[in-house]
């Protein structure tokens, strides 16, 4: 995705550590524009939107989704159910009202 600075937006999250004596897990996650636009068709929203977003916005809503699939993958591993979910809660919180900022100052009044 090319914001309106020029610059492509795409955030990779990592994660790798033993989960047994020996035994080494690594999980990757890489979003791009194509994820960015389609979270904003799934709120409803025209994927071109993506195109004007600024950097911050853009990476904020990559990041909690990556995060959110890193969490998941995590929760597969064994890590705590209760705080994996949480948290997973709380970063679709967070992409719920940023997404919700955008259509409200998108939306034009009747």
């Amino acid at each position: 995705m090319t914001t309106p600075g020029g610059n492509t937006v795409k955030v990779r999250l990592g994660w790798s550590g033993e989960v047994e004596s020996n035994v080494w897990r690594k999980a990757d996650v890489t979003l791009d524009e194509t994820d960015l636009e389609r979270m904003l068709r799934q709120a409803d929203m025209d994927p071109s939107v993506a195109d004007r977003l600024n950097n911050t916005i853009a990476h904020m809503l990559l990041d909690n989704a990556g995060e959110i699939l890193l969490t998941r993958k995590l929760m597969q591993l064994g890590y705590p159910a209760e705080a994996g979910t949480e948290r997973i809660n709380t970063l679709e919180a967070r992409n719920e009202a940023l997404l919700d900022e955008l259509k409200s100052r998108l939306t034009v009044p009747a």
